[in-house]
């Protein structure tokens, strides 16, 4: 991957966790685990439900989930199964033949 470093303030050290946390919450990177100065409890509980669900939503997954639950894919997953069923059973035969 590319990565790029940019200095966007300078402040003290004092400030310095206060800072990046606001620009954690702000920017959402998708590789920082945890949130700057979070213990491991603090983190353990913002991976609840209620924080996943405002997460979706702020980030537009929300609508995602809610389709992979409606009747519309379920109906698509039938049929692209009904379609490709003997492909399915051809790689099943395979792996169980590689056992």
């Amino acid at each position: 991957m590319n990565w790029e470093i940019v200095l966007v303030d300078e402040v003290s050290d004092e400030e310095g966790t206060k800072w990046e946390q606001y620009y954690y919450d702000e920017l959402m990177p998708l590789y920082n685990l945890y949130r700057p100065g979070q213990t491991p409890l603090e983190y353990n509980r913002s991976k609840g439900y209620a924080a996943q669900k405002a997460w979706a939503k702020k980030t537009g997954n929300a609508y995602i989930k809610e389709y992979n639950k409606s009747d519309k894919h379920k109906a698509y997953l039938r049929a692209y199964y009904q379609a490709n069923k003997e492909a399915y059973a051809e790689r099943q035969r395979k792996y169980r033949a590689a056992s």
